[in-house]
C-alpha cells in the first residue's frame, strides 16, 4: 500500500484504544488489529489472489481507501481515506458499487 506512513499512524491510534468493538447506538464496528489489516483488504483493494482491484472508474474502489475494519451485522466494510487529513470514516453495502 502506498500511504504507509498514514496507515501507520491510523493502526497506532486504533491500538492504543485496546478495543476492537465499537458500539455506536444499535451499530457496532470492528476494527481490525495490525496483524488483521492486511487480510482485510481482501475483497476489496486486492482479490484473495492478490490481484489489484484498485480502479479511477467512479464506483470502484480508489488507492487512498483502507478498510479499517467491518460493520458486525451486516459485515459492510468501514474505511477510511487516507488522502484526506481528516480521516473521514466511511462505509458501504458489500456487492455494490460505492
Amino acid at each position: 500500500m502506498k500511504q504507509q506512513p498514514k496507515i501507520a499512524e491510523l493502526l497506532k491510534r486504533i491500538e492504543t484504544s485496546k478495543q476492537q468493538d465499537i458500539e455506536l447506538g444499535s451499530y457496532e464496528i470492528y476494527l481490525f488489529s495490525e496483524n488483521e489489516l492486511e487480510k482485510g483488504q481482501i475483497g476489496y483493494r486486492y482479490d484473495k489472489h492478490k490481484n489489484s482491484l484498485i480502479s479511477e472508474e467512479h464506483g470502484k474502489w480508489k488507492e487512498e481507501w483502507i478498510v479499517l475494519g467491518y460493520e458486525t451485522d451486516m459485515g459492510d466494510p468501514v474505511f477510511v481515506n487516507v488522502a484526506d487529513d481528516a480521516y473521514f470514516v466511511y462505509t458501504a453495502e458489500r456487492g455494490t458499487e460505492t
